[in-house]
């Protein structure tokens, strides 16, 4: 079994081994984003539930939140993996980490989840591994989904059992992390992450937010744009209405329309701070 966190990286992978018989094909993702929201250890379905209180107070929306299927479903996979584990001790699961924060928070979510499964459970570690694009030319990919699908026969050979020692020590890196449970992980170097509060994109948001009136639509684009960080629309857009309500940014029009809803900054705005 195969795990990813992210279905561009489930798509892509199922093309890199399409035409590998060597390799089974069997291939889920993750769709929480665990660099983002509550985090608790050990992991239950109660703490499923307050991240999808989290999302929910995020989006303002009761119902038919997307993320919070995405919570429920990942339940679900986990126990699945579980006892499929359990059932079949020859049975090996997969985790494909590349160098970003969905990724490696992922990683030691997952890694907390099968403690008990140790010799069963492998990593393939993508970071400072060099690829080479449609063109021809070598680059490092921080996504799976930038990985050209024939360069998967090359990157399965880095799988590795994880050890005794490995896993004891990441399991403390994610109880530590736990204990402190912020809301934002961000990923620092190789398998260092660092959490901040729920501000932690504020500036580079403000910044983005100029004195003359323009669309959200466009403030959200421009962010997406500049940062390395891939971060989920909604929490963009919750941020921008909080800073609304402090008044550092000034709001014109339908804040549930993205195409009509217009910003632009306050004076008082100038003086945020970290």
């Amino acid at each position: 079994m195969h795990v990813v966190f992210q279905q561009k990286a489930k798509e892509i992978l199922e093309q890199g081994f399409a035409s590998d018989d060597s390799i089974d094909h069997n291939i889920k993702y993750l769709k929480s984003d665990y660099s983002l929201g509550p985090v608790e250890f050990p992991f239950s379905k109660e703490t499923f539930e307050k991240r999808n209180d989290w999302w929910k107070n995020i989006s303002g929306e009761e119902d038919d939140l997307s993320v919070v299927k995405n919570n429920e479903d990942d339940f679900g996979l986990i126990n699945d993996i579980k006892i499929i584990l359990e059932n079949n001790p020859e049975e090996q699961l997969w985790i494909w980490i590349a160098p970003n924060k969905e990724d490696v928070s992922g990683y030691y979510f997952l890694l907390s989840q099968f403690s008990e499964h140790l010799g069963q459970v492998y990593v393939v570690w993508l970071n400072n591994l060099p690829f080479i694009n449609e063109k021809g030319n070598i680059f490092y990919p921080r996504y799976i989904s930038e990985i050209p699908s024939r360069e998967f026969i090359k990157a399965k050979k880095l799988f590795r059992l994880i050890t005794p020692g490995e896993m004891e020590v990441d399991l403390d890196e994610w109880d530590k992390l736990c204990r402190e449970n912020k809301s934002v992980r961000i990923l620092k170097d190789h398998k260092k992450i660092i959490q901040d509060d729920e501000d932690y994109f504020d500036r580079n948001l403000l910044n983005l937010v100029t004195p003359e009136r323009q669309k959200v639509s466009k403030v959200i684009q421009q962010f997406n744009h500049k940062s390395l960080d891939n971060i989920p629309e909604e929490y963009l857009v919750w941020r921008i209405k909080i800073m609304i309500e402090n008044g550092s940014i000034d709001s014109q029009g339908d804040i549930y329309n993205k195409k009509e809803w217009e910003v632009k900054k306050e004076s008082e705005g100038e003086n945020i701070t970290e």
